[in-house]
């Protein structure tokens, strides 16, 4: 069997102009979003700079496993942050005008009601309530 060349002779840059279109199609089938295929087509011919491999055989064939298992990280880790998002309560948010203006009038009614209260008993109100 033959190995192919080292990385000492290989052009990370040639490499990227010969075989772009396949790593960036790759992970275009995988993730279904072009803008994350790009990202991850980036990441992997970073790594390629960084770390390269001792010997390769196939580029073609290192690029696209190379690829396929960053994108199926990157699925991963968004369907993890997509898990724990939905544990995180949003903040109110309100496109209305009116919601707007009901909420702030019922603030300042609270806040008016509670003056009525001592000290003690509003923090306690407030505390229990909200």
């Amino acid at each position: 069997m033959t190995q192919g060349p080292s990385m000492a002779s290989v052009d990370v840059e040639q490499l990227a102009r010969t075989y772009g279109a396949l790593v960036l199609s790759t992970a275009h089938r995988i993730l279904g979003d072009i803008s994350a295929a790009q990202d991850v087509q980036q990441d992997v011919f970073v790594r390629l700079l960084e770390r390269p491999p001792p010997q390769v055989e196939s580029w073609p064939a290192w690029l696209k496993t190379a690829t396929t298992r960053k994108a199926i990280d990157r699925l991963r880790r968004n369907q993890r942050r997509d898990r724990l998002q939905s544990f995180i309560p949003q903040p109110f948010r309100s496109a209305r005008p009116e919601e707007v203006r009901t909420g702030n009038e019922l603030v300042v009614g609270l806040r008016k009601a509670s003056t009525a209260l001592s000290r003690r008993e509003a923090q306690v109100f407030f505390l229990s309530a909200f």
